[in-house]
């Protein structure tokens, strides 16, 4: 799926990429450069802790009160 947004965003001229994170429990190297290589921008490892979760939102994603 991210390799086809990847592309929709390409095809589209999309001058703002989407980000893309991945949580997933697979920690080996291998899966995590599997989930880079598709296009994802972050990938966390479960369990995860909410402080980890708002600091990678915070890193993606401005807010503005």
């Amino acid at each position: 799926m991210t390799e086809r947004i990847r592309k929709l965003e390409n095809k589209l001229a999309h001058k703002q990429r989407t980000p893309i994170l991945a949580i997933t429990g697979a920690g080996m190297k291998e899966d995590q450069e599997v989930c880079l290589k598709a296009g994802m921008d972050e990938i966390l490892l479960k369990p995860i802790q909410m402080e980890q979760l708002q600091q990678t939102l915070s890193k993606w994603f401005k807010y503005e009160k």
